[in-house]
């Protein structure tokens, strides 16, 4: 059911029905573990039809959704890391990407370890060695 519906038949506006229901999502999985992560993906999705995009960071062991926002800048990908402590922070060792230099820029500022750039041609190839010889 979308937010036009619900707040039809509560007699809400739209955007109180999205505002509160973002307050439930945000209290009931807002909350992720990062305690065991010491490899993550990062990467943009384009969604919709005027080239929107996300950015993700993915925990490269698990495939658990670790973050998510909006756009495809070091602006979207920098309050994961800046929320992050530092011994969070300390305990990752590997960050793949691909050639976005914004997504490089943040991980060279908060992180101290090796990272990896790919190319998209390259990525499925890399998954499968990655997987292989890293994990």
């Amino acid at each position: 059911m979308t937010a036009s519906e619900v707040a039809k038949i509560l007699l809400f506006s739209d955007d109180t029905i999205r505002r509160w229901d973002k307050e439930i999502l945000e209290q009931e999985f807002c909350q992720v573990d990062l305690s065991n992560v010491t490899k993550i993906l990062i990467d943009e999705k384009c969604i919709g039809k005027n080239r929107q995009y996300v950015t993700l960071v993915l925990d490269a062991v698990t495939g658990e959704l670790l973050y998510m926002n909006k756009g495809k800048s070091n602006e979207s990908l920098s309050p994961f890391f800046k929320k992050m402590l530092e011994k969070i922070r300390d305990q990752i060792e590997i960050a793949c990407m691909d050639r976005n230099a914004a997504y490089h820029q943040v991980v060279q500022k908060y992180l101290s370890i090796l990272f990896f750039k790919i190319a998209r041609k390259d990525a499925k190839n890399f998954k499968v060695s990655f997987n292989l010889h890293c994990f």
